[in-house]
């Protein structure tokens, strides 16, 4: 069951139903270690067998397999994008949706310290902007901040004056459109601060 390296991905979109709760992201996480480990195939299968079929999609349990699964692993390296896209329900508060996977991740961190010493280690890497949750709860976890780097400055103008191209071509036939793109792209530069998707970025290595 051992392995050189797994690396589990996960990119929360919230137009996207299925990528933007907590669920999607475990079974997303589940459906990735297993298609790269298949020794783990037939031990996933008995525990979903034994589970309770109409909680086979539940959070807690998908929570014990993932946890198997990726514990399971010399060395794995588990991404999650865009946390400040998760929302879960529309009902759900930001509050308790990307809490819970702040919570999760936690729980793998923790778990790995309380263990006993071995070569099996688990690194994670989550990014978000700061929208008043992640900046609260992701405080004390190391981090990167990109908004201060004049490389990612550098990206976004470039960005921009691409995007300025195109609106230009896209309608030449609109009167002043030269003044129009530049005035728009001033604007966003002006109110980007730094942050597209990724602002902040923290970084855990456990």
């Amino acid at each position: 069951m051992d392995a050189v390296l797994y690396c589990s991905t996960f990119f929360f979109k919230h137009h996207q139903p299925d990528k933007r709760t907590f669920v999607a992201m475990l079974l997303c996480f589940l459906s990735q270690t297993l298609y790269q480990d298949e020794v783990l195939l037939d031990l996933i299968y008995e525990r979903c067998v034994l589970a309770d079929q109409q909680k086979i999609r539940s959070a807690s349990v998908l929570c014990e397999l993932v946890e198997l699964v990726l514990q399971a692993q010399r060395l794995c390296f588990v991404v999650v994008d865009a946390l400040d896209e998760c929302e879960g329900d529309q009902l759900g508060k930001l509050e308790g949706t990307q809490g819970k996977v702040i919570d999760w991740l936690e729980s793998l961190r923790k778990h790995q310290a309380s263990s006993e010493p071995s070569d099996r280690c688990i690194r994670l890497l989550i990014s978000g902007q700061r929208n008043g949750v992640l900046d609260e709860r992701l405080q004390h976890w190391p981090a990167i901040k990109l908004d201060s780097s004049p490389s990612h400055m550098n990206d976004i103008k470039t960005y921009c004056e691409i995007e300025r191209i195109r609106i230009r071509q896209e309608f030449d036939a609109v009167e002043d459109i030269e003044k129009i793109s530049w005035d728009i792209i001033r604007r966003v530069n002006s109110r980007a601060k730094g942050g597209r998707r990724t602002d902040p970025t923290s970084l855990l290595t456990s």
